[in-house]
């Protein structure tokens, strides 16, 4: 098994951490990259009635690209300098534009914390991880966030 560059999905949240944690392990063992990515919601998923406008306003962009940069510093100070991460900013549909990245980019594996949801809350929310899992053409470890 050759993994040279791992997918790893974070909404900064303390259940990423998992994830995260679980990829930093690998890479340091494969000598393989992590790449940090975040996606943000479209500017249409965020209109709940109506047509959606064509570009958010741009002092909203710009406190979500603040937002989403200050995430990753954060982020990426739980690694050692030897470490090599990298980040992207992907926007859209979550478990699209996962997919889509790593279909179109060479990586090798996906390691993604799950969140979770049982029950009307998985139904109704629907699973991230699980849409990845099944889309992605790249195997996907999913990692449970262990209880506080």
């Amino acid at each position: 098994m050759n993994i040279q560059t791992i997918l790893v999905p974070c909404d900064f949240s303390q259940n990423s951490e998992a994830g995260i944690n679980y990829a930093m392990e690998l890479a340091r063992k494969f000598d393989a990259e992590i790449v940090l990515a975040h996606v943000s919601p479209s500017a249409a998923s965020l209109v709940i009635y109506g047509p959606g406008p064509a570009h958010l306003p741009r002092d909203l962009e710009d406190a979500v690209l603040a937002g989403v940069e200050q995430g990753f510093a954060n982020t990426r100070r739980s690694f050692a300098e030897s470490d090599r991460v990298s980040n992207v900013h992907l926007r859209g549909e979550p478990h699209a534009e996962l997919v889509r990245y790593a279909n179109d980019e060479p990586v090798d594996l996906i390691v993604m914390s799950t969140h979770g949801h049982t029950g009307l809350r998985h139904m109704v929310l629907g699973s991230v991880a699980e849409r990845v899992v099944r889309a992605a053409l790249c195997p996907v470890i999913t990692v449970k966030p262990q209880p506080a």
